[in-house]
């Protein structure tokens, strides 16, 4: 069995902002089971739908974790260094690491590797105990912290072996996530959890190969698609999507590139297509000529025109 060192490293921030997290829709629970019932009033409802969704309001994160690089030693060992930042002290955290070829929750693919311990403890000088394998947990007797930073720092080093179901070469996730799948949880100083993320790094098994969340293949894109009907009358309808969180501005404009009228302003987050309809009126809410109009995205920075052909 080979022997591998997965470092993680931590970090926590102040008086500053981090990326935005998902998290779920909150609710009263009345019926004190634990999930959503439809005679249970949702607090919070991000997208609006009137059910209990997972994973669907975006709100500013307080801890980011990242896997940042693999090194083989040498001798079938590793050091895998994950990194972390917070807004503010972080009182302990939980991290099950998974290391399969599939994250989809409730897909239990094997393992890649096994967390066999800690090596050196907490490495951040707060004086946390570090303790567990497969589940590892650090904390403190005496009330230490780890200090709010806006950089990323290491925070500890876990040892692992592969544990021989994934061959070399293979491509495996390596995640942490607060479901049954896996575990990631980040207390502050009083005991509450922090909203944080563990952003997911491919490791190429076997290797020092790594690609990290942001340079990954993002499974979503940017795209402007062709409007339909094209020619139309009296209304056409526009798909688009974004590749991460935007601000979006789709508007439309006439043959001599004037402004006819704005149809999108606002923020969107990654996920299915959008759809915008345009009803062949200006601002004033007035019919416009037929001919050749021009609908032009903004997103970030993705910019793209197409031409549509209005006839009466």
């Amino acid at each position: 069995m080979k022997k591998v060192i997965l470092i993680c490293l931590g970090f926590a921030m102040t008086s500053f902002a981090l990326s935005q997290c998902y998290v779920d829709d909150s609710f009263d629970d009345i019926n004190d089971s634990g999930s959503w019932t439809a005679n249970e009033t949702l607090t919070e409802d991000c997208n609006g739908n009137g059910v209990f969704d997972a994973n669907s309001c975006l709100v500013d994160c307080e801890a980011e974790f990242k896997i940042d690089s693999i090194t083989a030693n040498g001798d079938g060992t590793y050091n895998l260094a994950v990194y972390y930042k917070s807004t503010e002290p972080m009182g302990g955290y939980q991290i099950v690491l998974r290391s399969d070829d599939d994250s989809t929750p409730g897909v239990n693919n094997p393992n890649a590797l096994n967390i066999t311990g800690n090596v050196g403890g907490d490495l951040t000088g707060s004086g946390l105990t570090v303790s567990g394998n497969v589940t590892t947990l650090a904390f403190s007797f005496t009330g230490g912290a780890i200090p709010a930073s806006a950089d990323w720092t290491p925070l500890l080093t876990f040892s692992a072996e592969t544990s021989g179901s994934v061959a070399d070469g293979e491509s495996v996730i390596l995640d942490a996530v607060n479901n049954s799948d896996s575990g990631f949880v980040v207390s502050s100083t009083s005991g509450g959890a922090l909203v944080a993320e563990f952003y997911d790094a491919v490791w190429s098994v076997g290797s020092e190969s790594i690609s990290l969340d942001n340079d990954m293949i993002n499974p979503y894109s940017y795209s402007l698609k062709n409007n339909y009907p094209n020619p139309f009358n009296p209304s056409t309808t526009i798909e688009y999507s974004v590749a991460e969180i935007s601000d979006v501005n789709i508007s439309i404009y006439d043959a001599s590139g004037r402004l006819v009228k704005n149809l999108i302003s606002s923020q969107h987050v990654p996920g299915d297509s959008y759809q915008v309809s345009w009803n062949g009126t200006n601002e004033a809410g007035t019919s416009v000529a037929a001919g050749m109009y021009f609908y032009k995205i903004n997103a970030g920075s993705f910019v793209e025109t197409k031409k549509m052909l209005l006839i009466k």
